[in-house]
């Protein structure tokens, strides 16, 4: 459950960027969330709890995060549990994840939540502005259907 004073706002995004393809019946997206309110633990569980439950309930495995929380930064050990727990959640839920923290005064909290996911086996990257993020996004939607990987169709390899 998202805590109170948490505005999360999700926006599913087309990606028209590469050429059709005559099997594809659907454009590849990914799910956009702009996150505003407290920096808490109980926060970011919760809004990471609504993303994924709008994963699977969208059928979208490909996430941008816009995090916009205001507050003392979360400490280390709370970003290792948080990271950690959250990763394990979503292991065949989501593809991969673009993560954006607009109030970070320093990217070493951050690169340390992108550590622990990636050792944890998710495809996430952190960046400093969304425009960056989606940039990096896009091309791993390739050879995708609303951020699934599709089966190459024969004649198409």
């Amino acid at each position: 459950m998202i805590p109170e004073r948490l505005r999360v706002c999700f926006h599913q995004c087309a990606y028209e960027g590469f050429p059709r393809l005559p099997h594809r019946t659907k454009k590849p997206s990914f799910l956009h969330a702009i996150v505003t309110g407290r920096n808490t633990a109980e926060t970011n569980r919760g809004y990471l709890e609504e993303l994924l439950h709008r994963c699977v309930a969208q059928g979208c495995g490909s996430v941008l995060i816009e995090e916009h929380l205001e507050g003392q930064r979360l400490r280390p050990h709370q970003i290792f549990e948080i990271a950690s727990e959250m990763t394990l959640k979503a292991r065949g839920k989501v593809r991969v994840l673009a993560f954006v923290d607009l109030n970070a005064d320093n990217r070493g909290n951050t690169k340390f939540g992108e550590d622990v996911a990636v050792n944890r086996g998710l495809n996430v990257s952190v960046f400093r502005t969304a425009a960056a993020a989606e940039a990096w996004l896009l091309p791993q939607l390739e050879g995708t259907i609303n951020g699934i990987p599709t089966p190459i169709a024969p004649g198409n390899s």
